[in-house]
């Protein structure tokens, strides 16, 4: 997979929209790109709970963050990705660094120490739903009917998770699904900023320049958490979680993701998000041992279903919005 950006241009499009017009070598790297991106942003709710096992939530969000940027510089550094040059455009790089990349990860991993991992997976579905809302906001477009269906439905299989919980349990505190709805929604406002932003700049260089931002802004933090870590304590399994979180969910699945998009289309390669939490919770029963309970699975198949039917209705949402749905 080429990580060469696309040229830049004043609008970023999305083509060609049908994966069997592409070359069958370069259609098979697409759905292999689009395929670990899901896994990889799958795997967050999961490796973030190992991680909190030796670290606390707000070190996991810093240091996920500036680990992203130092693997984000050197790549703006290689492709020579200059930054915006106008003051709006600097306005909205901000927002998406401050929403996506500083705001989610400190809030996720905070909320993920106090709820499970199945929870975090289930409310993190909805992130394409905040998105699309947040910029048909902005925008003052109504969607259709069969929008505000499919949302209704998926907030009520939320209303499940956050409602209906076993008595004190420790585990899946309103709190914590509190923390991580929040995180969820500064991501949101974070993508649609970054969105707008790329509609006049590359998508490539808006990311990296984003990541690298946060980065830098949360540096400082970092060596004072750093520092109060002992490293030689940290397992294996630590490592390797914080090592998912920085290069893997946070760089690396942005990149494949977009490359993804670019080549396959958003028609074809966007409805691979619902798989998402099917397999987060999957992997947090997996790697974690959560039980698998009725609840869940009842809430999973409801909140999917109501994505499922709300993504249908919103063809009417710019390509920005819909191409834009995960963490």
């Amino acid at each position: 997979m080429s990580l060469k950006p696309p040229p830049r241009s004043r609008s970023f499009k999305v083509l060609p929209t049908d994966i069997a017009s592409v070359r069958e070598p370069v259609a098979f790297l697409v759905l292999a790109a689009a395929a670990m991106t899901i896994v990889l942003f799958a795997l967050t709710p999961a490796t973030t709970l190992v991680a909190a096992a030796q670290i606390d939530g707000f070190s996991i969000g810093i240091i996920r963050t500036v680990g992203g940027g130092i693997v984000a510089l050197p790549l703006l550094l290689v492709f020579r990705l200059r930054p915006p040059q106008r003051w709006n455009d600097w306005r909205l790089l901000i927002l998406s660094a401050i929403g996506s990349f500083a705001g989610f990860p400190i809030l996720f991993s905070l909320g993920s120490q106090s709820t499970s991992a199945s929870h975090a997976a289930l409310i993190m579905a909805v992130m394409p739903l905040l998105v699309g809302l947040a910029g048909m906001t902005l925008d003052r477009r109504l969607p259709r009917v069969g929008w505000f269906i499919g949302a209704s439905v998926a907030i009520v299989g939320e209303s499940v998770l956050f409602a209906f919980r076993d008595a004190g349990s420790v585990e899946a505190s309103a709190t914590g699904d509190g923390l991580v709805l929040f995180g969820c929604i500064m991501f949101a406002l974070g993508v649609v900023a970054g969105a707008r932003l790329t509609t006049r700049y590359s998508p490539w260089a808006a990311t990296l320049w984003a990541i690298t931002l946060a980065g830098l802004a949360l540096s400082p933090l970092a060596v004072l958490r750093v520092t109060a870590v002992p490293l030689s304590d940290v397992a294996p399994a630590t490592w390797a979680a914080l090592l998912h979180l920085t290069l893997g969910a946070t760089v690396l699945a942005n990149v494949a993701w977009l490359w993804a998009l670019a080549r396959g289309g958003v028609v074809r390669i966007a409805p691979w998000q619902f798989a998402q939490p099917i397999l987060a919770v999957l992997f947090a029963s997996l790697l974690l041992k959560e039980a698998f309970t009725l609840r869940v699975l009842l809430a999973a198949i409801v909140i999917v279903t109501g994505i499922i039917v709300a993504h249908r209705a919103a063809t009417a949402l710019p390509n920005q919005f819909a191409e834009a749905g995960f963490p």
